[in-house]
């Protein structure tokens, strides 16, 4: 959420202070939930690493390589951030039947979980943006006669145009190829 507040603040679709709700936002959620259900965690520096992890990342994107493989994988992290919390463990569980130590389940468990991934965004999660996209094409209406501000997507699209886009990059905070 916050790569995301970060790129629409990059490309002036949303002004300095949004930007800074979303940050007091999330943070505020991060220590509520860690206080209802991880209270020993409070004090860990977790949050704090990862975003400024995230943050130096974020300023060097321009000068970082990523290699087809990186992108590969980052296309996997959302069917992974659903499926993972549940899907590994009965995975692992299944391997294990078979009489294998512990870390061969566990490595056994994340290939399976990666092809599972990778056959769901190749089978589900493309096919429904293709879907979407042609609904909302069919669904927008168009605009009375005249002058008007351009689409929020366009006004993207023209930014990333100008030279703001990384070329390994697709326009959006997350890489997708249809």
């Amino acid at each position: 959420m916050l790569g995301s507040a970060i790129w629409l603040r990059e490309r002036g679709a949303i002004g300095w202070p949004l930007l800074g709700l979303v940050v007091v936002t999330v943070f505020c959620l991060y220590r509520w939930g860690l206080a209802a259900w991880q209270p020993r965690w409070l004090h860990a520096p977790f949050a704090a690493l990862a975003v400024a992890l995230f943050l130096g990342l974020w300023a060097l994107r321009r000068q970082l390589f990523a290699p087809a493989w990186v992108l590969a994988l980052s296309e996997l992290t959302y069917a992974v951030y659903l499926f993972h919390n549940w899907l590994f463990d009965a995975l692992r569980d299944g391997v294990m039947r078979w009489g294998v130590s512990r870390v061969q389940a566990d490595l056994a468990a994340l290939m399976l979980l990666g092809f599972i991934c990778w056959a769901l965004v190749r089978t589900v999660e493309r096919p429904g943006m293709r879907a979407g996209r042609w609904v909302a094409r069919r669904w927008t209406t168009p605009c009375p006669a005249g002058p008007a501000a351009p689409h929020p997507d366009q006004r993207i699209n023209a930014a990333d145009r100008a030279g703001e886009q990384t070329p390994a990059r697709t326009s959006g905070p997350a890489s997708s190829r249809n």
